[in-house]
């Protein structure tokens, strides 16, 4: 009989309590590499929409802070003198911005003809805007006009002027904006034509000379709208587009679930106030801010379980579907989402 205690083997208890405390560390390990990835997952799609937003206002931003921009002239003594066909507006100064909210029976205000392309295609309950400015990008007048009836000359076309482009031309006295109906780039200087067949008129309001400049004149609206794609639980994703003023869209960037604006008007006895763009007795030349709110959704599910939360944007919110009264509504998943919100200065209303 062999009684050296060496020899022992481990008791029942010993085992089963090795066993019980190897359970405990292994589920504790379990619990922290499950926490790790949840963490990794909502950083990710954190980082994904903020920057995605972040895009999104740098580029609405410009436009805002530029609407009304026609030059050097000054907006509140002298107006542009408008002689495009299919110029957006007349009054440049005055409908500097348009808002449209998405009803699904009809836009409020109603749709302008310029974009109604996108009825049917922007997001309904989404908001939409169009910003009219002109580039900062300017070219100088190689040599004076004779008349106003004369082309106009410019060194090179490094700006890349075309056929059918609105061309602001102006010498901080005195602007005119007309369509290009002919571009000659086949020497130097170049020539420009606003002849009749796409103006009201084939003549300026006065001979320009070499001190006067032209830039390209852009009108530009942002919109919500589904891309096609799905994201990670199977519901469609949206993004932010852009329409430039000859109807050519181009998506801007994706993750943009809702878009509501606000409008900041300038009332009598100088009393500003936030509105929508439906507002009975809204007078938009009187607007100086806007009040920009974006929903933000990541393209992949980060949450832990699906989001249930009610997010306020302004002058709306936007709930789970199937939630009762609720006019804005997101399809239920797990994906992350954000709401950002800014007020921007329309600089040349001040």
């Amino acid at each position: 009989m062999n009684t050296n205690p060496a020899s022992n083997g481990f008791t029942l208890i010993e085992v089963m309590t090795t066993l019980a405390l190897s359970s405990v560390l292994i589920v504790g390990l379990v619990v922290i590499f499950t926490n790790v990835i949840n963490t990794y997952r909502l950083d990710v799609a954190l980082a994904q929409i903020q920057e995605n937003a972040r895009f999104a206002y740098q580029l609405m931003e410009w436009d805002l802070r530029s609407a009304g921009y026609q030059g050097c002239i000054d907006t509140n003594k002298d107006s542009t003198n408008v002689i495009a066909n299919n110029a957006p507006a007349t009054d440049l100064t005055n409908n500097a911005i348009k808002g449209y909210e998405v009803g699904t029976l009809a836009w409020q205000p109603t749709i302008d003809p310029a974009i109604a392309t996108l009825d049917g295609v922007a997001k309904i309950g989404s908001d939409v805007f169009t910003v009219q400015t002109t580039s900062v990008f300017t070219q100088a007048l190689d040599s004076a006009m004779a008349s106003g009836g004369d082309t106009i000359r410019i060194a090179d076309n490094s700006l890349g002027f075309s056929i059918g482009d609105l061309i602001l031309i102006t010498d901080c006295s005195n602007a005119d904006l007309f369509q290009a109906t002919a571009v000659n780039t086949s020497g130097s200087p170049v020539v420009i034509s606003h002849a009749a067949t796409g103006n009201s008129s084939d003549s300026l309001s006065k001979p320009y000379g070499t001190n006067a400049v032209i830039a390209r004149y852009q009108a530009h609206t942002f919109y919500v709208a589904a891309n096609g794609e799905t994201n990670s639980a199977g519901n469609p994703e949206f993004s932010l587009f852009r329409q430039d003023i000859n109807g050519n869209r181009e998506e801007v960037v994706d993750g943009v679930n809702n878009m509501q604006l606000m409008y900041g008007e300038r009332r009598p006895a100088d009393l500003l106030r936030y509105v929508d763009a439906s507002t009975a007795g809204l007078d938009i030349s009187r607007v100086q801010s806007v009040r920009l709110g974006l929903l933000m959704q990541s393209s992949a599910e980060a949450r832990t379980g699906d989001d249930d939360i009610v997010y306020d944007l302004p002058g709306d919110t936007v709930s789970p579907v199937g939630t009762t009264g609720a006019t804005q509504t997101y399809a239920v998943d797990a994906t992350l989402k954000q709401v950002f919100a800014r007020t921007e200065t329309l600089r040349n209303r001040l």
